[in-house]
């Protein structure tokens, strides 16, 4: 007689197993495994999510018979191939967008160091749809003269690559001839943390990335920064220019 183990089914489609388990028959052959899935999730029309949801049904009545060693070897159906036009991620429309933390503590890095007479004149950069005017006009009311908006329908959290981000601003910066870059350390939707070493590459330029600290010294033609790692934090200087990215505990956004 097959028994059940009890656990109760998640909202999530396909994370719930219900187990059986294995006893043997009366003439003694072992008996098969049944893996059942279940979904509440809310049905869907949608073509796409039909094909998902037949082939994990298809993979719910699979039978794995146990061998006289106890071993077992599944066999499960392929999986549908989805086009890439079925939409994933987050729905962003009709979201307010706002800046990016790290980059927020950038900007306010930025204002800092032309208040103490370093920089001459601070340019906000925004890569993204339209909605991303929104970002450079809070960095306008934070103390930016200008703003650039580098305007792409890619969606920034999945299309656009912090490589491709790395060349625009590389070319950017030739064009109006920047000093010093100062970068949010990483976006909190991709969390990848390569745009500024990228950058600095491209531009030959020395990096200090994780910056908890940045003091102007040699008559503001270096940089000391104090850096976060895994140990703690360490402290080197950079010639300008150069480039910077920012760690939580540089400083607090006016």
């Amino acid at each position: 007689m097959l028994s059940r183990c009890a656990s109760p089914p998640t909202r999530k489609v396909c994370t719930y197993v219900g187990r059986w388990r294995v006893g043997s028959s009366s003439d003694g052959s072992p008996r098969p495994l049944v893996v059942l899935c279940t979904d509440a999730r809310r049905r869907s029309t949608s073509k796409q999510l039909q094909a998902l949801l037949q082939w994990q049904l298809q993979l719910a009545v699979s039978i794995i018979h146990a061998s006289p060693a106890h071993r077992f070897r599944p066999t499960y159906p392929s999986p549908p191939s989805l086009p890439p036009s079925l939409p994933l991620g987050v729905e962003l429309n009709n979201v307010k967008h706002s800046m990016n933390p790290f980059c927020e503590i950038a900007v306010e890095e930025a204002v800092r160091l032309k208040e103490k007479k370093v920089a001459t004149e601070i340019i906000a950069v925004s890569v993204g749809p339209k909605q991303a005017q929104e970002t450079i006009r809070t960095a306008l009311a934070m103390g930016v003269d200008r703003g650039i908006h580098i305007e792409t329908s890619l969606r920034p959290d999945q299309e656009i690559q912090p490589l491709a981000v790395a060349k625009l601003l590389a070319k950017l910066v030739e064009k109006e001839k920047v000093g010093l870059v100062i970068l949010g350390k990483q976006s909190i939707d991709g969390d990848n943390a390569q745009t500024a070493p990228m950058l600095a590459a491209l531009l030959g330029w020395p990096q200090a990335t994780f910056a908890a600290g940045v003091t102007p010294v040699d008559d503001n033609k270096a940089l000391q920064v104090e850096r976060e790692t895994d140990t703690g934090s360490e402290v080197l200087k950079v010639n300008l220019p150069a480039v910077v990215s920012t760690d939580l505990r540089l400083n607090t956004p006016r």
